[in-house]
């Protein structure tokens, strides 16, 4: 079975020294793995190199078979993201903002645009225009548009941000949806240990570049043990 994301041998270091060094992983249809790692750990440079924002400096990326580097059109129209808060047109409605996206993306029809809103819980809120959207629902549209036109791979870089308890639960249910219902795989970055630990199948945790642990979340909390704990016992260098 083709793997959804593979990275064989990347590394993209920066003057600073930060960066993404000489990394390799392979995610499977329906894996949601959540990146911890403290800032300028390599999470950004993950993220970067798999939506095709960054060219590693040795390497290589595939999304579905296809080289990001050789083949970007290819290989990223597999691609949906979510960085942080999403740029949305506020005087436009939900739904005319996902059309406008799927036009660009070359999408033709309403119906991919109705069915990424039913599946993140706007359908009722489609002809709202957005400047009356709450955050906790601008953000469910910013993971609409990432979805639209059936997107294999999601790469959501501080989703629930700023957040209510409400408004995160709506999302981290949204994305285990998606992934559950189509096979799309999932990268989810956080710097909130429990919000990864209740979404993530996987973990895996960077440090200086250069992953230290990739395993599943099932091995993580076992025993009643929590992410964060497993998290600063390995940054610890203790035995897990």
């Amino acid at each position: 079975m083709t793997a959804v994301l593979e990275l064989s041998g990347v590394s993209r270091v920066y003057r600073n020294g930060r960066g993404l060094k000489n990394t390799s992983l392979s995610m499977s249809e329906g894996e949601i793995v959540g990146l911890l790692g403290a800032n300028g750990s390599g999470k950004t440079t993950l993220m970067k190199i798999a939506c095709g924002l960054t060219r590693p400096d040795t390497g290589e990326a595939c999304v579905m078979g296809e080289s990001v580097k050789d083949a970007p059109e290819k290989a990223l129209a597999f691609v949906g993201a979510l960085i942080e808060t999403p740029a949305l047109y506020p005087f436009m409605s939900g739904r005319d903002n996902l059309l406008f996206a799927s036009d660009y993306l070359g999408i033709r029809g309403k119906k991919a645009a109705m069915d990424a809103l039913e599946k993140v819980g706007l359908i009722d809120f489609a002809k709202d225009k957005v400047k009356s959207y709450s955050l906790g629902m601008k953000q469910r549209l910013g993971l609409a548009m990432a979805f639209i036109g059936g997107k294999k791979l999601l790469l959501m870089d501080e989703p629930t941000n700023g957040l209510d308890i409400e408004s995160a639960a709506g999302i981290k249910e949204s994305i285990k949806a998606m992934c559950s219902e189509t096979g799309a795989a999932a990268i989810v970055s956080s710097h909130l240990a429990s919000e990864i630990e209740r979404l993530a199948t996987r973990i895996i945790i960077l440090h200086d570049g250069m992953i230290l642990k990739d395993v599943s979340i099932s091995e993580v909390i076992k025993d009643g043990r929590t992410l964060e704990d497993y998290y600063l016992a390995v940054r610890r260098g203790e035995a897990v």
